[in-house]
């Protein structure tokens, strides 16, 4: 239950622009790979991966489009007291000034989490939709 909790958050904090504590479901040396359609993935980690989607949720919070990111599926397909990975099927939605609505792509995550302390923690996240995204979407 606690990691279909964590899994839910990662999307409701995406979707309310709350960085911070998007952020704070991840281990500090987490993984977070990116990969768009046709094009190799792109692996952040530590400073770099902060400061990208720190700018790129302020960016898109001023856009004016609103993202709804829908989690449909999880497979949990290894777990332990301590790690667990699963794969993730999920739904991205779009808003646009409160007229347009639209179905932006379907998406698979994958993630590897770790237990600290009594909380657990994303250490990777795959992150794979099926179209690529371009002018802000």
């Amino acid at each position: 239950m606690a990691l279909t909790q964590l899994i839910h958050a990662y999307a409701i904090e995406v979707d309310r622009f709350n960085i911070d504590g998007w952020f704070a479901l991840f281990t500090d040396d987490a993984v977070f790979s990116v990969g768009l359609p046709g094009m190799a993935p792109v692996e952040q980690t530590g400073e770099s991966f902060r400061s990208f989607w720190r700018t790129r949720f302020g960016d898109f919070e001023r856009s004016g489009n609103r993202r709804k990111h829908l989690i449909s599926n999880i497979l949990f397909v290894e777990q332990t007291d301590s790690t667990s990975h699963a794969v993730i099927s999920g739904l991205i939605t779009n808003a646009k000034d409160g007229k347009t609505f639209s179905v932006v792509s379907g998406v698979d995550y994958e993630g590897w989490f770790v237990k600290k302390d009594v909380a657990w923690l994303i250490n990777r996240w795959n992150d794979r939709p099926d179209v690529s995204f371009d002018g802000g979407q």
